[in-house]
């Protein structure tokens, strides 16, 4: 009999493998278009409350959730984050990642590159020499919006990051049903393994929906 603490990790170790098969499934149906794929993180608050400032930046029932910064502004929230990457034009979404909220999303850009087809698109946090580099070795292009580093933009990259920047946002589009609509603003378990699964079932009911729309009724 499997003990209720186990649950969680055998879980998780089931559901990584469907999403991939449903990738599968998703490319022989021909939905899944090609054309680019948009990379992009998002921060889910913990089901613990948050660490006071007198407590350390931990908390004894979610160990592994940690503080992360929300937005340029440099605000921060505790939990985890989830990484995307999304099939462009379908919004699909071909392969998910879950962290502590304290990951740089750039460090994590690799692992979702497996599936990836086209332009790779994401914004002003994934700019990096490394990861366009590995973007030419898989022979993907780089739609990666430039920062500032030290300098002005060039009006030239400011107008570059606009266009790019009406592409990538339609990622954002999953985040907001994914804490709307699924109600998963919020995490509901205590452990990174257990809302790795959660996430994964989540973005399992995404491409079925999405495959709904994309596939009329004859």
């Amino acid at each position: 009999m499997r003990r209720s603490g186990d649950f969680g990790k055998s879980s998780a170790g089931s559901v990584s493998p469907l999403l991939a098969e449903m990738t599968c499934q998703l490319e022989a149906a021909g939905v899944i278009m090609k054309q680019g794929t948009l990379i992009d993180a998002s921060l889910v608050t913990s089901a613990a409350r948050r660490p006071r400032m007198d407590e350390g930046k931990t908390s004894t029932h979610d160990k592994e959730a940690r503080f992360g910064t929300t937005n340029e502004r440099g605000r921060f929230a505790f939990g985890y984050k989830l990484h995307v990457a999304v099939d462009q034009g379908s919004g699909l979404v071909l392969d998910m990642k879950v962290t502590p909220a304290n990951e740089q999303d750039v460090a994590l850009a690799p692992q979702l590159l497996d599936r990836a087809a086209g332009t790779v698109y994401a914004d002003r946090g994934y700019d990096s020499d490394p990861l366009r580099r590995d973007l030419d070795a898989r022979g993907l292009g780089d739609g990666l919006m430039r920062r500032r580093r030290g300098r002005d933009l060039t009006p030239a990259e400011a107008a570059r990051n606009h266009q790019l920047s009406l592409i990538r946002r339609a990622v954002e589009s999953l985040f907001g049903t994914m804490k709307r609509s699924y109600r998963l603003a919020r995490l509901r378990a205590f452990s990174r393994v257990r809302n790795t699964t959660d996430l994964a079932l989540f973005c399992l009911a995404f491409n079925l929906r999405r495959w709904r729309v994309l596939t009329p009724t004859p």
